[in-house]
């Protein structure tokens, strides 16, 4: 709901809201990270929701590792973390 709330008008009349969601911890006694996920939510102009996604916290993570056959980097930022650098390895 919340991210629904928060949306701001983006181009071709989509409106975009994101939130962090905490997973509850069910083991109060486990000594392991936070599992915190990014929802994002696109609507269009009449509020139906065009896509849903939960991204999962990368800030802990030194690298991630991405084969794509036709590498779109804007898909890469909207499914992992605005801040993604490219780096091509292979021709």
């Amino acid at each position: 709901m919340e991210a629904i709330l928060k949306a701001e008008k983006e181009s071709h009349n989509r409106w975009v809201g994101e939130t962090l969601y905490l997973y509850p911890d069910l083991n109060p006694y486990a000594d392991s990270p936070e599992q915190r996920i990014q929802i994002r939510i696109v609507l269009d102009k009449e509020y139906n929701i065009r896509l849903l996604q939960a991204v999962p916290d990368f800030s802990e993570a030194r690298c991630v590792i991405g084969l794509d056959a036709f590498p779109t980097e804007s898909k890469w930022r909207a499914n992992t973390m605005p801040i993604v650098t490219v780096r091509t390895f292979c021709s």
